[in-house]
């Protein structure tokens, strides 16, 4: 079975984070903003390693959290 080329198709794939906000309806689109109440389906935990930008910087937020080794956990 031959691979498919993801660039020839087109494909993008991304993850997006959000925070609820006190909204009528979401930022891109009109649906609105309700939490879900089942089991989620994908659960990614996550650490932040501070690295340098482009300009040499390093973000600080994310240092501190590398240094107190905390844990992020997203429910999909």
């Amino acid at each position: 079975m031959a691979g498919i080329d993801y660039r020839e198709v087109g494909l993008k794939v991304g993850l997006e984070w959000h925070q609820r906000l006190a909204t009528r309806h979401k930022l891109f689109c009109m649906c609105p903003p309700e939490m879900r109440s089942e089991k989620p389906d994908i659960t990614i935990e996550r650490r932040l390693y501070a690295t340098q930008s482009e300009l040499g910087e390093v973000d600080r937020a994310a240092a501190f959290e590398q240094e107190r080794h905390r844990l992020f956990i997203y429910d999909m």
